[in-house]
């Protein structure tokens, strides 16, 4: 078994990707087992960070998700869409693809901060609004 808080420490949580990749494809934990050929608890152990993952099936998993396995093990958690290109290098082609999702609780932490920055704008609206009225009553 690994330790997730090290591996926390170091950047490296494969498992939060692997979940949203598995979300972002609407792929099943048992779909997911029987296109790599493993068991259902063993794709459950990966995406909780509980269980290594071999190279022979971080490979399948990469060519199931249509990513890179540099990518699988990054430290880079997220990024914003989903896109596919592919170049060609002579007779081979060579596939470039990067995944990007936004996990929910970082976007509720965005959603947070822009609710906040407006109910300050509102106020400061307000205020303005405020002085503004006091101005024109002295003008009076």
């Amino acid at each position: 078994m690994r330790n997730p808080g090290v591996e926390a420490e170091n950047g490296i949580l494969m498992g939060s990707k692997l979940r949203i990749l598995r979300a972002a494809h609407n792929y099943t934990q048992q779909f997911v087992a029987e296109a790599l050929g493993v068991a259902q608890p063993t794709v459950s152990r990966w995406e909780k960070d509980e269980d290594r993952i071999h190279i022979g099936e971080l490979r399948k998993v990469a060519e199931l998700y249509k990513v890179s396995m540099e990518w699988l093990l990054s430290p880079d958690p997220f990024v914003l869409h989903v896109h596919d290109s592919k170049v060609e290098h002579g007779a081979n082609g060579a596939y470039h693809n990067t995944v990007h999702v936004v996990p929910q609780e970082v976007l509720d932490r965005i959603a947070a901060q822009y609710d906040a920055h407006i109910a300050l704008l509102h106020k400061l609206t307000d205020r303005l609004m405020d002085l503004l009225g006091e101005k024109a009553r002295k003008a009076e």
